[in-house]
């Protein structure tokens, strides 16, 4: 009777030991996937801030006259948007960015 006391609680020993691996593995899946989201933003973030800057340097350039200057910095703004574009996991706004790079 011992035996089978001890075997039962071992048995639910392990059950919940297993259910607390499962909970850790889905709360450390789960930081993991916001930290990544958040890795994303910021290299958004700082993708489309240099594109913007790179478009205020060619509308400067456009304005003085000095059009070969503008067209790289455009150029660069075109590539700042591709690089945007590859690293979009949502394909919804991945469809907004390619029609807003084809305009």
């Amino acid at each position: 009777r011992k035996r089978k006391e001890r075997k039962r609680k071992r048995t639910t020993r392990r059950k919940r030991e297993k259910g607390k691996e499962r909970e850790t593995t889905t709360q450390e899946e789960e930081k993991r996937k916001k930290k990544q989201k958040h890795k994303e933003r910021k290299m958004s973030y700082c993708i489309l801030n240099g594109a913007a800057q790179q478009r205020a340097e060619a509308k400067k350039n456009i304005n003085c006259g000095n059009y070969g200057t503008a067209e790289v910095f455009l150029n660069g703004v075109i590539d700042d948007i591709s690089t945007y574009v590859e690293s979009i996991q949502d394909a919804e706004s991945r469809e907004k960015w390619e029609k807003t790079q084809s305009d």
